[in-house]
Parts: structure tokens; sequence; C-alpha cells
């Protein structure tokens, strides 16, 4: 198929402060690696101090709206993707789904539309929103009522949403990969326990993570916990750290990519990933590929990346568990190298080239059957 165009609308950016997530990371692994007859603009979210315009992986970047603030940000972006929606010169247009900035591309550009889900949030609006996340509520309900074709990140959404679409709607599901470039990574092993990801207090579990932190922080000393990342919680983090007497043993080191953060992964003792809710789990896989073992919560999305062989596995929103869990690790060397080999073996199983032919192929077929109708 020559000359495919592509238009895909993502909120997130992986250079945005307030919202770089998985989701930002995934697009660019699988378009990436799109045949160079693709045509890709993807467009995201304006932030403070970025560029309009920006080429990232071959991949060119277009941020709309407003970044004077996040609210202004999200806003300006739904207001300015719905009307260039009307006027842009695609065969496939893609919207990454967000239930805090809907585009309703289902609804307003139904024959061309893909939409994707990142992540299936249900009953968590109500548990971190109270009765406002009603509205994210019936908005993510909505979409998976009326939405003709749909990919989602992981296994674990599309059997969610196959429990709840009607007979004409198609869910695709395409999981995520792992950068190869950990594979050569050579493991070493220094002072500090390490979470990286999106700073979400709620969804990352990060809350759990200081608290667990705490709890055994007198006897590992000389263990640091280093926390990378961005995101809208930054503050609320740093705040829970300083109340909680962590401040010379808790390093916020923000946003790492490429080399730093290879050596980040490969020389951490173990990687905790303590969420409430995921999708699948990017930054386990890297970490396994760099032959680190994992602390991971028992929930959907993160069993399609991690067992009982190559992580431990705790309860979601158990911070003695957690606890228990890193001091075990931090104790006994000979266990976090046993999960860091058989971790690494298991990551080759996650190939980013293989999601990227199956999504362009995926892609193909959808522009074929649009151009039928």
């Amino acid at each position: 198929m020559m000359g495919m165009k592509i238009a895909h609308f993502l909120y997130d950016d992986i250079e945005n402060p307030w919202l770089g997530g998985g989701g930002a990371f995934r697009l660019l692994e699988l378009y990436s690696r799109f045949p160079k007859e693709a045509k890709i603009i993807v467009y995201t979210g304006m932030f403070p101090h970025a560029n309009r315009t920006r080429i990232r992986g071959g991949i060119k970047f277009v941020r709309l709206g407003s970044g004077l603030s996040y609210l202004i940000s999200r806003i300006s972006f739904i207001f300015c993707s719905i009307i260039l929606s009307f006027f842009i010169d695609c065969d496939i247009l893609i919207e990454d789904f967000s239930p805090y900035s809907p585009l309703f591309f289902p609804i307003i550009r139904r024959n061309l539309s893909i939409i994707i889900f990142q992540n299936i949030f249900g009953n968590h609006f109500l548990r971190t929103k109270g009765l406002l996340g009603i509205i994210p509520w019936c908005i993510e309900k909505l979409y998976i009522r009326v939405t003709p074709v749909m990919m989602t990140s992981s296994l674990k959404l599309a059997k969610i949403i196959k429990r709840e679409k009607k007979p004409n709607q198609f869910v695709f599901p395409v999981p995520c990969g792992v950068d190869t470039n950990c594979f050569k990574t050579l493991p070493e092993e220094k002072n500090y326990i390490l979470f990286l990801g999106r700073l979400d207090m709620y969804q990352k579990g990060i809350d759990v993570l200081l608290r667990s932190y705490s709890q055994i922080k007198d006897e590992i000393k000389g263990i640091d916990l280093i926390i990378a990342g961005t995101g809208k919680d930054f503050k609320k983090v740093r705040n829970l750290i300083t109340s909680l007497g962590l401040d010379n043993r808790v390093r916020l080191v923000g946003r790492v990519e490429g080399k730093e953060k290879y050596e980040l992964l490969s020389q951490c003792l173990f990687l905790c990933m303590p969420s409430r809710f995921e999708s699948w789990g990017i930054v386990a896989a890297e970490a396994m590929a760099c032959g680190k073992p994992v602390i991971a919560t028992n929930i959907e999305g993160l069993d399609e990346v991690v067992d009982e062989k190559t992580a431990i596995i705790i309860p979601p929103d158990d911070p003695e568990a957690l606890a228990n869990a890193m001091l075990r690790l931090a104790r006994d060397k000979k266990l976090r190298r046993e999960l860091g080999r058989r971790a690494r073996e298991k990551a080759r199983e996650f190939d980013w080239d293989k999601r990227a032919q199956a999504t362009w192929e995926f892609y193909k077929k959808f522009m074929e059957a649009a151009k039928r109708r």
C-alpha cells in the first residue's frame, strides 16, 4: 500500500512534563518501524517551552493548542483537534482515546477513524474523583459502545471491551514490545532501587512505594530509592517524600531516555512497579530485558509481562507486602541474579518489529475497507 496518509491524535507527548506516558512511547516505537511510504503526522498537546513542530524518530509531531496551563492545554487540544479533523487530508484518522480529552471521532469521523485504547479506567474514576468521576466514566462507556473499530495495547483490554461490545464492533489487540537496546546492556549492581514511569500517584502506586520504603529504610541503609519520570503529580510526590522524612534517601531525577535510561535500568538492584492498574507494562519489560528482577502487582495487564519465575508478585495497594518484597530482594543477591537471568530470556518474546508489522497490516486492511464504503 503506497503513500498511506495517517493522522494520529494523542494528547500525550514524550517530552510533555504533565503527561508523557507509555502511550506516547508506544506510538513512536511502532511508527518508527513503518515502511517509508507511510506519511504520518502525530498531533499532540502543547506544553510550556515546546516547539510547535518536532521531528522525532523520523516522525513529524505537531503540537496543538496552548501550553499556558495543564487544563488550558487539554481543552485547547480538544478544540483544535476536532476542527482540524474536518479539514485534514488523510486515509486514516487515529484517536488515542483519553476520557480527559475526548475528540469524539467515532461520532464525527466514524468512517475514517480507529480508536486506540491504552487503558480502561472503569471504577477507578469514581475512586479517585468521587462524583466528578461520573463524567469520564460515562465518556469511556460511550466510546466502548459506539466505536466501530478499536485497537488495544494489550490482550487484557481487548477482553474487557469484548465483554461489552456489539456484534458489529471490531477489536484488534497489539501488545507492546521492548527496546532491543536493553539487551545490549551489561547488568551491574549499584545501591539503589528504581521506579521509572509517569508520576501519577494513584495509578502507579507511588504513594504505596514511598510508604513501603519508609518502613524498611533503616534496615537497608546505603540503598537509596530513585524515582525517574515526570508527570502532573510531581509536587505531590515531592511533598510525600518530605512528609515521610525521605529527602536524604529518595532521589527525583526527572525524565530519562536513551543511554541514561539504559544505565539506570541495568545498574539498579531491582525495579518496583506497584501499579493499581496498567494496560501492559513497558517499563517492566525493559527492566527484564536489562536482566533485572521486578517487583510487580498482581493486576491484569502486568500479568502479560511478568510471572513468578521472573518477578516477585504482590497484591496491589499493600505497603506491607511491598516492603517485605523489597527487603527480601535487597538482602538476597542470588535471588536477584536468578530472577534477572530468567527475566531477560522472557523479555525476548516482546518484539516491537512484529508488533509494528501487525499494526501496519491492520491499517492497510482498514484503509481498503474504508475505500469500499
